[in-house]
């Protein structure tokens, strides 16, 4: 009998619940998300079942409690888990968080993830008591997150506020936190937390250190050492501190936590040795200790031991040693390995014969010394990724370089490689090959197989020995958008079929010894942002369609050719261009008044430049860079580019006035006009130019006085206007006072500190034997003793002086040598 009572009162269970569940959820709960709906931005009509009067359980990312018929589960994140058919990625919903949802008071989940909900994370969430997750990553929240209140999500199990817009906790995360007892997953990547490690840390401990699983603190500010508290989440298997200011040592106990399977510590200022008892995590699959401080030996065979799963390892930027034994066979299954600036060399690791998963590898700056053997190429059909850049590794490539079926990236830049190049695989996405010893011309690496496309989007090749003339069969590399081929010795003319390469962005055919003009078919690769072809034998005008079709350049160098004719007003129109280099060539004429227009160095912050990279396979970039003239000296810019403004004009034959409205480019920093024919006075309102650090205005003939304004530029560090026809008292400031003599020299009729030269009329008469320079007071050693010697020796100079004369009228002459500009004016100013 009690059987069947008990089952009676079963059945009658079963009853009430399925009339129950049959209720659907109530009324309140969709009034509520009636009013979502209509307050929620919904552009892709995602919630497009929120009809009518039917049961809201059925509404598509709504879930109720099957007994209650509560809605206790609202998946409007990605994915969907209720209907991955609707859903191929990122949702568009969007507005403020909608405070109806905290009428759905028995919700348990709430998926808000990759929308863009924006201001700040609304504090009445902390009301929903009996949620487990709460997923809001991936909007647009910002702010500071109260932490009034947020004690009482107790029931929490998975909380997930990463990757917002500048979420913040003031003080990191609260003591309330202790009361997270069922927390199994942490996730605030990207938010401030500004919080010491170790504090975090003894806060999740005190109740979560049982429990927690996933611990994700990328990029939250995070200071202090990672001790060994860390040691007490038992339970944990994902790990990620990277990109944080960590310091300190690897903790022993990290090698005890032994249910890890995914580390990142990269990007901290972790010091110290990795212990030994990483060995012993054997499920580890994935680890990240890349760009830290760490040093000293690495033994595989101890470090190494038991990581049979290890998959990824990434540790590069450390100043490691990997010693292993010549008979090392790696026990793990590794499929990317990244060892930059280990040092493992002098040998080639031949234990690399027994990784035969591995796809990605990185040994550059490694120390390896010796040949690459012939048993790396017959396995090296399994990567896709290849990097012994920056070792010095001798030897030739093989004639088909056999490997680069599946490779796309290729970078063995920066070694002893010589021999001719070798002819590669379509396939190639990726390579650089600079700064070798290679040799020979390019037409069989460029022409092999002319029929065949390339898939090749970066390609280097710059400071080899190659030679003869660059090919015109670019017809089937449209894939390129990095060009770089200088610092050779190659000659003739820039192909035409260049003009091809459409997709083109980066081009530079430096330091060659290229001849003829530029040719017209370039003005199709409109989406070029950097043109350098500088130190080479151009000649002709300066095309005008180049400020008309190539909108888009960030740089242009074309110093140090043969360039002749004016600056045509269309440079004006490339309000993209933040470094322009027309030095070192014949142009003449004024400098055009339109220069206004060139807005990137008018403002500042305004980077057209972005970044300029070609991405690796890992997500590596290789910087461009540029050559720039800095206080008179070539410098070689890199990771600083893209805050570079320089406009150098110098060595020209430039004339007339410098136009005021140069003054407009108010974010450039480095300006050259030397060694031209500029007249008239100095700008006075320089003085908005407030970013210049360098200014170079010597050896023209610029007249007047110095504007005292340039002693508010406070940034300015380097000042010449050496041998020029200025005149006056040099304005009294810190700042112009703080520079050499020699930047006035040159100067007849100026005076006052920093020369030594006194402004009254006694002092200046004498300083005629006591100048600054010594070869003027030798000049006028011999000037005055060919006056007593006789009339001969003054009659040949006064001849020499005319042919001085004679000569820098002469525009093939040399006399644009500096050397012989300054004898020039020497003679001028003592015939005076």
């Amino acid at each position: 009998m009690a059987a069947v009572a008990a089952l009676l009162v079963c059945l009658a269970w079963m009853f009430f619940v399925h009339v129950t569940s049959c209720e659907g959820c109530g009324q309140d709960e969709r009034e509520a998300l009636f009013k979502l709906k209509a307050d929620l931005e919904d552009p892709s009509s995602f919630l497009s079942s929120w009809v009518g009067q039917r049961d809201c359980c059925t509404w598509s990312r709504v879930v109720c409690d099957n007994f209650t018929g509560h809605v206790t589960e609202l998946h409007l994140g990605w994915p969907s888990l209720r209907d991955d058919s609707v859903f191929s990625g990122y949702n568009s919903f969007g507005g403020p968080i909608p405070d109806q949802l905290q009428n759905l008071t028995s919700l348990k989940t709430l998926r808000l993830s990759s929308n863009q909900f924006y201001h700040s994370v609304p504090s009445w969430l902390y009301r929903l008591r009996y949620l487990e997750t709460l997923n809001l990553s991936g909007n647009q929240l910002d702010g500071k997150v109260s932490t009034a209140g947020i004690g009482n999500l107790s029931s929490l199990v998975d909380l997930d506020l990463s990757f917002n817009h500048g979420l913040k906790f003031e003080r990191g995360i609260p003591e309330s936190f202790k009361s997270f007892c069922r927390l199994r997953s942490l996730s605030l990547q990207n938010v401030i937390l500004n919080q010491n490690i170790s504090e975090l840390l003894e806060i999740l401990g005190e109740c979560a250190s049982d429990t927690l699983q996933i611990l994700l603190l990328f990029n939250c500010q995070l200071t202090g050492q990672l001790t060994d508290r860390i040691g007490n989440f038992k339970r944990l298997n994902r790990l990620t501190l990277g990109n944080n200011f960590i310091s300190g040592s690897l903790p022993m106990s990290l090698g005890e936590m032994t249910s890890l399977d995914y580390v990142n510590l990269a990007r901290n200022n972790i010091s110290g040795t990795i212990p030994t008892s990483f060995g012993a995590l054997a499920q580890l699959g994935y680890m990240d200790i890349s760009q830290n401080s760490l040093h000293g030996v690495v033994y595989p065979e101890i470090h190494f031991a038991n990581m049979r799963k290890l998959t990824c390892f990434y540790a590069s930027g450390n100043k490691m040693v990997l010693k292993a034994k010549p008979d090392w066979v790696p026990s793990m299954v590794l499929e990317e390995l990244d060892l930059e600036s280990w040092y493992v060399g002098p040998g080639f690791p031949n234990w690399l014969q027994c990784l035969q998963h591995l796809k990605s590898l990185d040994l550059s700056n490694s120390g390896i010394s010796e040949p690459i053997p012939g048993w790396f190429w017959s396995i090296s059909s399994q990567y896709y990724y290849l990097n012994f850049s920056r070792n010095q590794i001798p030897g030739r490539l093989p004639h088909v370089v056999p490997i680069v079926i599946t490779i796309s990236y290729f970078d063995f830049s920066s070694n002893c490689l010589e021999g001719p190049l070798p002819a590669i695989s379509s396939n190639l996405t990726f390579l650089d090959l600079s700064n070798n010893l290679l040799s020979g011309n390019l037409f069989k690496f460029l022409c092999f197989n002319p029929s065949e496309m390339r898939a090749t989007e970066f390609l280097s090749l710059y400071g080899n020995n190659l030679t003869g003339d660059i090919p015109d069969c670019w017809k089937t590399w449209l894939s390129l958008s990095s060009i770089w081929l200088g610092g050779n010795k190659l000659s003739g003319k820039i192909p035409k079929s260049l003009g091809y390469v459409s997709s083109l962005k980066s081009l530079r055919l430096q330091d060659n010894r290229l001849s003829g003009e530029i040719p017209p078919s370039l003005q199709n690769c409109s989406r070029l942002v950097i043109v350098d072809l500088s130190d080479n034998g151009l000649e002709g005008k300066i095309p005008e369609w180049m400020g008309q079709s190539l909108s888009r350049l960030s740089i242009l160098s074309l110093r140090m050719n043969k360039f002749h004719g004016i600056i045509p007003k269309d440079i004006c129109d490339l309000q993209s261009l933040q470094i322009l280099d027309l030095s070192h060539n014949s142009l003449s004429g004024a400098l055009p008044e339109c220069v206004v227009n060139l807005s990137a160095m008018a403002t500042p912050n305004n980077n057209t430049l972005g970044v300029i990279a070609v991405y690796g396979v890992q997500g590596q970039s290789l910087l461009d860079t540029q050559i720039l003239v800095r206080k008179g000296k070539l410098l070689d810019y890199s990771t600083i580019l893209n805050y570079v403004r320089s406009l150098d004009l110098s060595c020209n034959d430039l004339s007339g006035q410098i136009p005021n409205e140069i003054s407009s480019l108010e974010a450039l920093k480095y300006l050259n006009l030397s060694h031209n024919s500029f007249s008239g006075a100095i700008p006075e309102d320089l003085t908005a130019m407030h970013s210049l650090e360098s200014m170079d205005l010597s050896w023209n003939l610029l007249s007047g006085s110095i504007p005292s304004s340039l002693g508010s530029l406070t940034f300015l560090n380097y000042l010449n206007l050496s041998y020029n026809n200025l005149v006056g008292k040099i304005p009294s400031s810190t700042q112009l006072q703080s520079f050499d003599s020699w930047s006035f020299i040159g100067n007849q009729e100026l005076c006052g500190p920093p020369l030594n030269l006194d402004c009254s009329y006694d002092s200046r008469l004498h300083s005629l034997m006591d100048g600054e320079e010594k070869d003027e007071e030798h000049a006028l050693y011999w000037f005055s003793s060919g006056v007593v010697f006789g009339f001969v020796g003054g009659f040949w100079g006064v001849v020499a002086t005319f042919a001085f004369i004679q000569l820098s009228t002469n525009p093939e002459s040399e006399l644009k040598d500096h050397t012989g500009k300054k004898m020039w004016i020497l003679v001028m100013r003592l015939l005076k």
